[in-house]
């Protein structure tokens, strides 16, 4: 899919625009203290298949998330139920929608942008089916700490 550079958001903190760590976004507000407690949740789900299912779009207010949907499974949803309590309670939604952000683009291209594509342009990346290998938590001060299945690289 391609996004040009005039459709972007992105302001003078310069954290928008292409959304370059491909992720699954679980919770957010994760905090450093509970480190361990986030490495034991994430080890019940080694090995979870998972996929996803089509290009959508959040519109906010500043701007439009164009984001690769995830299948609503019971893990997610167990593991968002789970990691969530732990995390600082102001920056967690109430409305977990698995998904991969791909951009955050201008206000209003979003919804034209999806309706734009071809079935050549999201079949490579809709109903893609991977396995859970691999989490990496970004918590509320910064840190990234990854945590990977034992014997994956």
């Amino acid at each position: 899919m391609h996004i040009s550079d005039e459709m972007l958001f992105d302001d003078e903190t310069k954290t928008y625009g292409r959304d370059t760590r491909n992720h699954i976004t679980i919770s957010l507000g994760l905090r450093d203290d509970h480190i361990d407690a986030y490495t034991d949740i994430a080890s019940e789900y080694w090995g979870s298949e998972l996929a996803t299912t089509s290009v959508r779009v959040f519109e906010m207010d500043k701007f439009d998330v164009v984001y690769l949907a995830v299948q609503e499974d019971d893990v997610l949803t167990q593991i968002h139920s789970k990691v969530s309590p732990l995390a600082n309670k102001k920056y967690v939604r109430r409305d977990f929608k698995p998904h991969v952000s791909i951009a955050f683009v201008r206000r209003g291209i979003g919804k034209k942008l999806v309706k734009q594509l071809s079935w050549a342009d999201i079949s490579v990346i809709e109903n893609f089916e991977f396995t859970l290998n691999e989490m990496e938590l970004v918590t509320r001060e910064g840190s990234f700490v990854t945590i990977k299945r034992p014997g994956s690289f």
